[in-house]
C-alpha cells in the first residue's frame, strides 16, 4: 500500500533466512519495495511497482555488519518484474539492486526491469565498503529504464550498471601469472597466457574459430556456464568442463566420449552446501601440488615479492575471512580431477585422427543450440507470448 516519501518506509525488510515470497505485488512503498538483507530467501513471480526507491534491493540492514560473510547471500530472485519505481529526485530508484554490502551467491533469474527512474539493475561497489560478492544475472531483460511510463526522461538509462571494485583480484592475478609465464625462458615460447580485455563479438569471432579446446570450468550447480561453450562447440572445439549449465546439454548431444568432464556433480555440491563435510584445508595439507599453487598467491611469486596483493583470494580458498564459507566454489576439491582430465586432453590431442573425429562430431551435433529453438522456448516458457498474425494487404 502507498506510504509517505520517507527513507524508513520500506515495503518489507527481510532480515531473516529461508523465507519464500510468491506472487506478491510490492506497491507504493515510501522507500524500497523490499530490502533483502537475509540469506537463502526466494522471491518468485513477485512485482515491485511504483515504489519511491529501488523495487528490490539486496544489501545489509544492520549497519554494524562490516564484513562480507555477514552480508546477504544465496538469495534467488526468480521470474520477478520491477517497474515504475521512482524517487523524488530521479536519482536512485532502480528496478533491482545488489550493491555496496552484498555477499556471495545471489541470483536474478528470468526477471524483467523496465521504466524505472534510474537503472534496471545496479551492481555497484565502493572502496569504503569493499568489494561485493558474486551476483548472477541470468535470462533477464532490462528496457526503457531512465524513462517513466508517462514518457518522463528520469535518469541514467542504464540497463545493467556494474562498477566499483568488485572483481579486480582475479583480473590482476591472470595478468600477474602471464607476466611470470611469458617471461620464463625455460618455456621458450611454447606457452603464452593472454588476458583479452574488452571482450566483444569482434574478439569472439577470432577466439571461437582458433580454439582447439573449450574450457568451461564453472562449479557444477552454479549455472555459470553460458552460451560461449555452444559457439566453441560449433567451431569444433571439444569441451573440458564440469556438468554445469549448458555443458550438460552439450554432453547429451555429442556424447560423453567426445567431451572431457571432471569435478563434482551438482548433487555433490549441493550436499556439501547443505550438510557440510568439506574442509579445503584437508586437501591443502594432503596434496602438495595444491599447496604449492595456493601458497604462490601469498609468497610473492605473482606479485613481484608482494605477499599481500592476493591475500583475499588466498583467504577465500582456505578460511572464512573472505566469506561465510571457505572455498565456496569447491575449487580445491575439483583441482585434482581437473589436472587429471587435462592429461587426458593432451593424450587425446596426440591422436590426430581421433581428435579430428571429436571436433567434427562437436560441429555436427550442435544443431540443438540454434537461436530459433532457444527463442521459441523463451516465448513459451518465460515470456508466455502468443503469436500475432499480421495480414498484409496486397
Amino acid at each position: 500500500s502507498a506510504q509517505s516519501l520517507n527513507g524508513s518506509n520500506r515495503g518489507v525488510v527481510v532480515d531473516g533466512d529461508y523465507w519464500y515470497f510468491g506472487g506478491i505485488n510490492f506497491y507504493g512503498a515510501g522507500d524500497n519495495g523490499v530490502l533483502l538483507a537475509g540469506n537463502n530467501n526466494i522471491f518468485e513471480k513477485c512485482v515491485f511497482q511504483a515504489n519511491r526507491d529501488t523495487g528490490l534491493q539486496i544489501s545489509r540492514y544492520d549497519t554494524t555488519a562490516a564484513t562480507k560473510n555477514l552480508w546477504p547471500s544465496n538469495n534467488l530472485i526468480l521470474n520477478c518484474t520491477s517497474y515504475g519505481n521512482a524517487d523524488r529526485g530521479y536519482e536512485d530508484a532502480d528496478g533491482f539492486a545488489a550493491k555496496l554490502t552484498v555477499g556471495d551467491g545471489n541470483v536474478f533469474d528470468g526477471c524483467i526491469a523496465h521504466h524505472n527512474a534510474d537503472d534496471g539493475w545496479d551492481l555497484y561497489a565502493k572502496v569504503q565498503s569493499g568489494s561485493i560478492g558474486s551476483v548472477t544475472i541470468r535470462n533477464c531483460v532490462a528496457y526503457a529504464n531512465g524513462y517513466l511510463e508517462d514518457g518522463t526522461n528520469a535518469g541514467n538509462s542504464n540497463g545493467f550498471k556494474m562498477g566499483g571494485d568488485s572483481m579486480p583480484g582475479a583480473h590482476k592475478l591472470i595478468n600477474s601469472v602471464a607476466d611470470v609465464i611469458n617471461n620464463d625462458r625455460s618455456i621458450n615460447g611454447k606457452l603464452k597466457v593472454v588476458f583479452i580485455e574488452d571482450y566483444r563479438v569482434s574478439n569472439a569471432e577470432w577466439i571461437f574459430a582458433a580454439a582447439d579446446v573449450s574450457e568451461q570450468i564453472s562449479t557444477a550447480s552454479k549455472e555459470a556456464s553460458g552460451t560461449g561453450n555452444m559457439k566453441f562447440m560449433l567451431n569444433g572445439a571439444p569441451t573440458i568442463g564440469t556438468m554445469d549449465g549448458a555443458n550438460v546439454e552439450i554432453v547429451e548431444e555429442v556424447g560423453a566420449e567426445n567431451a572431457f568432464i571432471f569435478g563434482l556433480s551438482s548433487d555433490e555440491v549441493i550436499n556439501f552446501e547443505q550438510n557440510g563435510g568439506y574442509n579445503p584445508m584437508d586437501i591443502y595439507n594432503s596434496d602438495a601440488d595444491v599447496r604449492r599453487v595456493v601458497d604462490q598467491l601469498v609468497d610473492g611469486t605473482y606479485a613481484n615479492g608482494d605477499t599481500e596483493m592476493y591475500r583475499d583470494l588466498y583467504n577465500s580458498l582456505l578460511n572464512t575471512k573472505g566469506g561465510n564459507r571457505a572455498d565456496m566454489y569447491f575449487i580445491l576439491k575439483d583441482f585434482r580431477s581437473y589436472a587429471e582430465m587435462q592429461k587426458k586432453v593432451e593424450e587425446a590431442y596426440r591422436d590426430k585422427e581421433g581428435w579430428a573425429k571429436k571436433a567434427l562430431l562437436n560441429t555436427a551435433c550442435c544443431g540443438k543450440f540454434s537461436s530459433d529453438r532457444t527463442i521459441q522456448e523463451y516465448v513459451d516458457d518465460i515470456w508466455h507470448l502468443d503469436p500475432i498474425k499480421v495480414e498484409i494487404e496486397e
